[in-house]
């Protein structure tokens, strides 16, 4: 449940190194003043109960958009595409793109808490320094180091097709190196919405071609998996 909001939308679970499931997701108010926040919620005993919001349960605010007297920032604000991971020392990663709803450029935003998702920190800008969509964003995280891998892929401006993109974080989400290509696209796999959709078959809702991260730490090495349509066939990259 989320508390005080109408709805939910976009879920995302991870699980922390002592067992507690975490689950994020977006709270809509349905009636004025609309207000969008982004949720957190936990469970201690494998998933049979959460924090509800009621009954004095409060739900962790991860950050707060436009709307209901805690909104900070732009008219036109829509945050999307939330993602969550949970390191091994215990930091909670959370991710998402916030659309401006008055231009093409969105930024990924990054909060992160350190007391097992009781509160967070201000969140902390990524982009790629275009002005077209960073979005579809993952972390991973090195046990080892602490090396957080921030992966997303970006719009270029003027059509000059989609790059996939990686930024670092060495303190736990505080800061973030500046990111640097490691891929492009020929033609991304697009299903919603659907007047994007570009594989064979009738339209169906569903991810595009996010990149996937995962850490080998034993040889040290990131892999990256993604989607892409070459020729006429969609095929899975690494």
């Amino acid at each position: 449940g989320t508390g005080a909001y109408d709805f939910g939308g976009d879920p995302a679970v991870a699980f922390g190194p002592d067992g507690t499931a975490y689950f994020a997701c977006f709270g809509y108010q349905g009636t004025s003043p609309y207000g969008v926040a982004l949720l957190l919620s936990r469970s201690t005993d494998g998933g049979r109960t959460w924090l509800s919001g009621g009954s004095g349960q409060r739900l962790t605010l991860v950050s707060a958009f436009q709307g209901n007297g805690k909104a900070r920032g732009s008219t036109g604000q829509f945050p999307d595409h939330d993602a969550i991971h949970v390191a091994s020392d215990g930091t909670i990663y959370v991710t998402w793109a916030q659309f401006t709803g008055l231009s093409s450029h969105s930024p990924v935003y990054v909060a992160t808490s350190t007391d097992g998702g009781r509160s967070f920190g201000l969140p902390v800008a990524v982009t790629s320094g275009s002005v077209r969509s960073d979005q579809d964003q993952r972390i991973v995280t090195d046990p080892r180091t602490g090396m957080a891998y921030l992966t997303f892929d970006n719009s270029i401006q003027g059509g000059k097709g989609t790059a996939m993109y990686v930024s670092t974080s060495a303190d736990r989400g505080h800061s973030w190196s500046a990111p640097i290509a490691l891929g492009t696209f020929q033609n991304p796999v697009c299903l919603f919405p659907p007047y994007c959709f570009n594989i064979a078959g009738a339209p169906f809702r569903g991810p595009g071609s996010y990149p996937a991260p995962a850490l080998d730490t034993i040889r040290k090495r990131l892999y990256v998996a993604y989607t892409d349509i070459i020729g006429s066939r969609a095929q899975i990259l690494l």
